[in-house]
This record gives structure tokens, sequence and C-alpha cells, in this order.
């Protein structure tokens, strides 16, 4: 039976969280810089094909059927309606700017109709236009079905008011409660979604799992190799769950037994972590691409006026004001040497 002496876990765990532990780097990647840059200058060109594409793929027949047929028909199809959402997500826009985007872009897009700012809101909460996305997700899931074989899991904190930061008041009970809470499945390689669940906060990690990991199985559970979740998602039925598919990475916590208790996997993966740790990093470490992704999703362009512009530059000002305070002026300095060799 295999056994550890006290505090062995706890000891690696506080190497770890406190970056003292000697973990030994891979080797960078080669990158190619310029395919790179040539896929930032289209990036935008692409993105904007891509969601005429998927959208259009969907057939009318997949979606809900009205609810009324009563009044006139309407001219905004729901295709438009589900392009110009995704159009201002993608530009970070609020309704009045994004319904002048949709009439600079939309023939892009396939989008024959201005917009109202009140119609792109209204398409929000529109049950045919949430169905619409929803298959569109799944149909960029399915693309890369096959050549995807690492998966992570995270959750994160959607906030409802703009009071309050979720990497700050995470820990605070109530300020949490301004949270609706995002859990996610991301290829590691790919960074593609292939699960989510969105509930109201606040709420735990560990029992979304068994969801989002039953919605990436339907797609790319013939192959699927390995996953990598935070400790928030550890339980042993969350352990054996992963187990019986791919080779799970749950970060552990303190306090934690080897203790299978009928979970043989929780003590296969702990006792991996302990003892052969360099190894057993390396196959967590991907699960940073799902945090970057999150991050990615819920950065924000920042646009600053002429009051937060000048506010800036005087801050910057001051700061240079006192590293310089004790230091010579220099064209004082200048002028001295002047001084002392005039004839």
């Amino acid at each position: 039976m295999k056994t550890l002496p006290p505090r062995v876990l706890e000891d690696i765990l506080e190497q770890i969280t406190s970056r003292k532990f000697p973990y030994e780097p891979k080797e960078e990647k080669q990158r190619d810089w310029s395919a790179y840059n040539k896929a930032r200058v289209k990036e935008l060109s692409n993105v904007l094909d891509l969601i005429k594409q998927y959208v259009n793929d969907v057939e009318e027949y997949e979606l809900p059927k009205k609810q009324s047929n009563m009044g006139p028909p309407e001219e905004i199809s729901v295709h438009e309606k589900a392009k110009a959402v995704l159009l201002t997500e993608l530009l970070q826009a609020d309704e009045r700017t994004a319904s002048d985007w949709v009439n600079i872009l939309g023939p892009r897009l396939g989008i024959m109709h201005e917009m109202a700012p009140r119609t792109i809101g209204r398409a929000y909460s529109d049950d045919r236009v949430i169905t619409l996305l929803q298959l569109v997700h799944k149909k960029t899931s399915t693309a890369i079905q096959g050549k995807e074989h690492s998966f992570s899991g995270d959750s994160t904190g959607l906030k409802k008011t703009n009071k309050v930061n979720y990497a700050r008041d995470k820990e605070d009970e109530e300020k949490r409660k301004d949270f609706n809470m995002l859990t996610i499945m991301v290829a590691n390689n790919y960074h593609v979604c292939t699960a989510l669940l969105s509930q109201q906060g606040p709420i735990n990690d560990a029992p979304t799992l068994p969801i989002i990991w039953k919605q990436t199985l339907a797609i790319h559970g013939d192959y699927i190799t390995e996953a990598q979740f935070d400790a928030g998602f550890i339980s042993r039925n969350n352990v054996g769950l992963v187990a019986e598919t791919a080779a799970p990475y749950f970060f552990p916590k303190k306090n934690l037994t080897l203790k299978p208790l009928g979970v043989l996997a929780w003590r296969d993966m702990l006792w991996e972590c302990v003892t052969n740790t360099q190894e057993w990093l390396r196959g967590y470490h991907p699960r940073s691409n799902v945090e970057t992704y999150n991050h990615q999703n819920k950065k924000k362009p920042r646009h600053r006026n002429n009051q937060q512009s000048h506010n800036r530059k005087l801050r910057s000002t001051k700061r240079r004001q006192r590293r310089t305070k004790n230091r010579p002026n220099p064209k004082i300095r200048h002028l001295k040497n002047i001084r002392r060799t005039a004839p």
C-alpha cells in the first residue's frame, strides 16, 4: 500500500505556490514570426469571414419556431441579428456604437439591413438568436475534432456591475453575489472553447465539472488524452470521472490524504504528484491556456479621453520630478564647467 511521510504533500505545495520549487523549464519553441505578423494583420478580416460562414451554416429548421406569426414579417432575419451580436462582442462596443459599426461592416457579414441600438440589445435575449449562437459554438468545437488531445477547465466571474472586480473581490462573500459564474473548457493547443456553463453566482467549481466534461466528451471523447483543472475542481468523484477517459491533472489542496475511498485514480494522481513532481507539473502546466483564454475574452480595449490622458501625463511628470529631486541639474553643471574653462 502506498504511504507518505507526514507533511510531504504540504511541503511540496508550499514550494510550488511560493515559487521555490526547482522547476526545470521546457525549451522554448521556435516561432515563425513572419507567419504570426501575417495572421495578426489579417485577424479582423479572417474573424469577419468566420462569423459569416458559421452563422450562415446554421439552417432555419435547426432553430425553434417563432412564438407567434401575428403582425408583419420581420425584415431583419435571426441570422443577421446573430451576426450583429457577434460583431458587437468582437469590437467590445456599446449598443449605440455597435449600431454604427453594423452599418459600416454589415455588408461584409451579409447584413443587408440597418439596425437600431435597441434591436441589437433585444437580440441578446432572443431565444432564436441564443439557440443559433449555441449551434455556432458547437460547430467551432467540431472543427478541431480529432486534432486536439489536451483540454483544461476553469471558472471565472462575469460582473453584473462595474463597481466590482473578480480578481480582487472573489474572496469577499458579499461582493461575490455581484457576479455570474462562467465555467469553460478550452483546447490547449487550438484555444477553442469546447464547453461552457453560465450560472447565477456564487457557486463552487467542483459541481460544474461533470456538465462541462460531458459537453467536451460529446465531441472529443475518442481523442482526449489529458485534462487539467485547478484546486477548485478537485474531488474524488471528479478525479474518478476524468480518469475514465483521460489522464487527470488536478492541482491538490492542503491537508489531502492518499486514501482512495474507492477511487484508485485519486491515490495514483497524488502519488505521481509527490514522487515525480517535475514531470507531473509538466503535465499540469498546459492549464495556463484556459486562464489566458479567460483573460483575453474579458479584457476590453482602453479608450482614454483627453482628461484621462492629461491625468496620466501629470502623474508621470510628478514621478519623474520625485526621481530627479535630489539630482544636480545637468544645465547648471554645464554652466559651471563653462565658467571654469573660461579665460
